[in-house]
């Protein structure tokens, strides 16, 4: 939507679907945005884009219908004909009334207008030639509800006056909140996370001045996005190409109606959606932008289908007794990265992004420093990796297991060949680039076909150690315990050199070693099995 060109100067772009190009005669809609400040820019670019979706829903009743003539003979206008619930046709509300209309067009007309630079003049013509029609219809709107009827003149009736709302529109205000926020999120999933959740209500609830939300507001929010489908926002996206709210909501109603099951957004998503935009009004507040947060007391059903629970013995010795056959990820790969989930508490993500020289030796011993990566070009694909909050980023001793299992010497010899990641047969997969598509894809197969119950994955190994850890005796101080898993109930302080010279390296030491699992437990047994087709 935001594109930065050589001049430094920032333009809208949008994409004008398919179905609607015929009727404002375009294929995309591209603007400059006249400044080189990414802020501002982004403040421009969130009312235009407001004020385009109008016009697109417009458009989309426009083209699902007929213009016929009506009224007098010597004084005809256009209506709208669509077919209406029973099949029969219906005049359509292209608009809500002709002045807000008209007030719609003026507001898209003062966005557009300001675009005028070398290079827009096809699209501003074409833009400009959309407006013309909606002003005709709008016109001709006007004469119909002012022309003569017969019979007597009724009284007017008298329209009470409403004080105009003013104040920070929420397209605004959305861009600043979410220029500070990106200073504070780790990595840009999350970010373009919040910004996907913002642009959602300003979908559902239009833009406004905050000031004209209320708790009607958010409850429409609420029940709109209980209404779309699960898959809603999953699918893949084109350059400038929207998934519509309403739009994927008719399309599931029609499904559901054929006989089809749709499941529908999940309790607990609704409910992230609302703390994301809840954390958005308490940002507001104290900057005097509302008075009141508009999210608080609503309730939400937020029990887990299969809740996550630590690793019982039964479905571990499942797992291990299985032997691993999958052309996915290489044995070596899958073991390891099991067995450092086990003895570590370390997220699959973390593991999967580790690098040889993220292992260091100290005196005291060797540790895995789990650190932000700058981007990497790796195998066709930019790869990066964050921690994913301040405190993960930690240094957690190498379990004397793992050490056994053969690891260092592992580590030591992807140093000396110049090996770039510990698991080189992991591939960036998506938009991020993330390497941990392959080993989670491998991992969920491996525990089905073991008979691994549902409540066990592979998370499931941070909440073992963490029990594990937190029931020992009172010489394991929580601190600790947080340092390790990368918790913020530790301190707010960051950095894996920190928690080293915090803690220090052998209160570490110390927590990690108490990490035990049952004698049945043989995490050596990963690497048995026929030969997985991969070299390893």
């Amino acid at each position: 939507m935001l594109h930065r060109v050589a001049c430094g100067t920032y333009h809208f772009r949008r994409r004008v679907p398919d179905s609607i190009r015929t009727i404002l005669n375009k294929n995309e809609i591209w603007v400059s945005l006249k400044t080189a400040n990414r802020q501002a820019a982004q403040a421009r670019a969130g009312l235009l884009y407001a004020r385009v979706q109008e016009i697109f829903e417009d458009a989309r009743t426009m083209a699902a219908g007929t213009w016929v003539q009506d009224g007098p003979e010597d004084d005809p206008y256009e209506v709208l004909l669509i077919a209406g619930p029973d099949g029969e046709p219906q005049v359509a509300q292209v608009s809500l009334s002709p002045s807000q209309l008209r007030d719609r067009i003026a507001r898209l007309s003062e966005s557009l207008t300001a675009g005028h630079e070398p290079g827009n003049s096809q699209a501003l013509a074409s833009a400009q030639a959309q407006i013309d029609r909606l002003m005709t219809i709008a016109s001709q709107l006007a004469g119909a509800v002012s022309a003569p009827h017969a019979g007597p003149a009724a009284a007017p009736v008298p329209v009470p006056s409403v004080p105009a709302l003013t104040g920070t529109m929420f397209a605004e205000a959305m861009a600043a909140y979410t220029e500070q926020k990106r200073g504070d999120y780790k990595n840009d999933r999350d970010i373009r996370g919040l910004e996907g959740n913002l642009a959602l209500f300003l979908e559902i609830c239009g833009n406004k001045p905050v000031t004209a939300y209320d708790g009607k507001s958010a409850a429409l929010f609420i029940d709109t996005v209980r209404r779309l489908p699960a898959s809603f926002g999953k699918g893949p996206r084109r350059e400038g190409v929207i998934n519509l709210a309403a739009n994927a909501i008719a399309a599931a109603d029609a499904r559901e109606a054929r006989g089809e099951t749709i499941d529908r957004m999940g309790e607990m998503t609704v409910e992230k959606k609302v703390v994301l935009l809840k954390g958005m009004w308490e940002w507001m507040q104290p900057r005097d932008m509302v008075e009141k947060n508009i999210w608080r007391g609503f309730k939400f059903k937020t029990e887990q289908k299969t809740k996550r629970v630590d690793w019982t013995e039964e479905n571990l010795l499942k797992l291990l007794s299985l032997p691993i056959d999958t052309k996915t990820v290489s044995r070596r790969t899958y073991a390891y990265a099991t067995a450092i989930g086990a003895y570590t508490g370390m997220r699959l993500g973390e593991i999967c992004h580790l690098r040889p020289y993220d292992f260091i030796k100290l005196p005291e011993g060797w540790f895995i420093m789990i650190q932000e990566h700058p981007p990497t070009k790796y195998k066709g694909q930019i790869v990066k990796f964050s921690p994913k909050t301040e405190a993960g980023e930690r240094a957690v001793p190498v379990h004397p297991a793992l050490a056994k299992l053969g690891l260092i010497k592992e580590v030591e010899r992807l140093k000396a060949a110049g090996v770039q990641y510990l698991f080189p047969d992991l591939t960036p997969r998506g938009r991020d680039g993330l390497l941990t598509g392959r080993l989670q894809q491998a991992f969920s197969r491996h525990k089905i076909l073991a008979g691994v119950t549902k409540e066990n994955s592979f998370h499931s190994f941070r909440h073992s150690v963490s029990t594990i850890l937190r029931n020992e005796d009172t010489s394991i101080r929580e601190v600790w315990i947080d340092a390790v898993l990368g918790h913020h109930g530790s301190s707010k302080s960051t950095g894996a050199t920190t928690y080293l010279h915090k803690i220090g390296p052998l209160n570490l030491i110390k927590t990690v070693k108490r990490i035990r699992y049952p004698e049945s437990i043989d995490f050596a047994r990963l690497f048995d099995g026929p030969g997985d087709g991969l070299g390893h």
